[in-house]
């Protein structure tokens, strides 16, 4: 009788950030192309090792439950509509009075420190194709401990910082 085999335990993680109300005022929004180019489509967690150059290392037998361009899409989409009496999609047409929002995620990691970075791209366009918002937003949180699991909470705040930004610009750019 031989013993079973050990199972491999992987951990995934998803993201929840808590985000303020986006007020579009009616509007519908669609968030469209969600784009995660390089080490940033596959699933690993990826950690910022350093900054001259430029270099990054993946976490393996950590996860997240998707890819990254998946994760911010569903957490903005998830966050908004529960903050919002404004309801924001993830397909579909966009209304003669509508609007389109896409993203192109270029940094989702954490540091040697264990803060949480994020970096994506933003274009919001109306049914017209005017473009009313065309900016890049960055945020970095320190993490309240040293395990991946602190990383990963300094993530989700980091990008509640930036989506709660972009919020607030969207807003602006519909004043």
């Amino acid at each position: 009788y031989a013993a079973p085999t050990q199972r491999i335990i992987e951990t995934h993680y998803g993201l929840s950030p808590a985000l303020a109300a986006v007020e579009i005022g009616g509007r519908e929004m669609v968030i469209g192309r969600v784009n995660g180019s390089g080490i940033f489509a596959g699933r690993p967690l990826i950690r910022r090792r350093g900054t001259a150059p430029l270099n990054y290392e993946e976490t393996r037998g950590k996860l997240w439950h998707s890819s990254p361009a998946d994760l911010l899409q569903d957490s903005l989409v998830r966050g908004w509509n529960a903050a919002s009496t404004e309801q924001v999609a993830t397909a579909g047409n966009v209304s003669a009075n509508g609007l389109k929002l896409d993203l192109s995620v270029t940094e989702l990691c954490y540091t040697e420190t264990m803060a949480g970075r994020i970096g994506f791209h933003a274009r919001l366009i109306d049914a017209g194709r005017k473009t009313l918002l065309d900016r890049h937003y960055e945020a970095e949180s320190a993490a309240n401990g040293g395990s991946l699991d602190d990383a990963v909470i300094a993530i989700e705040l980091a990008l509640a910082d930036a989506a709660n930004r972009l919020g607030r610009d969207i807003e602006a750019s519909l004043s």
